[in-house]
């Protein structure tokens, strides 16, 4: 299974309520009558919801699941199609392009139980972290690990 994240920022002139509900309302609504096109095995979305005041870059992080890279690939694919281009159109209307990554993640659980069983009504909180200049791969991975595991234990006691 392949998992692509996409960063989504909102247009400067849009709340971020605004943004939510024209992604949930119209884009989302307009990609699931192309699922079939688009080959997601599992497409999730991880809306910012707080705290108030808080700006962290970004208002969404978006996941998209496909059996292969190759499959990720065709997704890619539609949105060349005259089809696929709408969306790219629609797009505009909501987010802002000038940032807008995506990239293949593999993701490891640490602690608690695997995705597939979270229980209903679950909170999740998103920590995004980048490496600093002059630190090492494997540095950052190191250190990482160490603060998502002691975040672990402090929100679990």
């Amino acid at each position: 299974m392949i998992k692509i994240l996409t960063v989504f920022v909102r247009r400067a002139d849009l709340s971020r309520r605004g943004f939510r509900d024209y992604y949930e309302g119209h884009h989302v609504k307009l990609a699931m009558e192309h699922v079939a096109e688009f080959g997601f095995r599992k497409y999730a979305r991880n809306h910012v919801v707080g705290p108030e005041g808080v700006e962290p870059g970004f208002d969404c992080l978006t996941e998209f699941f496909f059996e292969s890279l190759e499959q990720a690939g065709s997704s890619a694919g539609f949105m060349q199609t005259p089809e696929g281009r709408i969306f790219a159109e629609d797009e505009l209307n909501f987010l802002d392009m000038s940032h807008h990554p995506s990239f293949e993640l593999v993701e490891h659980v640490l602690c608690g139980p695997p995705r597939a069983v979270d229980p209903k009504g679950l909170r999740k909180q998103a920590l995004v972290l980048s490496r600093a200049a002059g630190k090492s791969a494997a540095e950052f991975a190191r250190t990482a690990q160490e603060h998502v595991l002691a975040r672990a234990r402090l929100h679990a006691a």
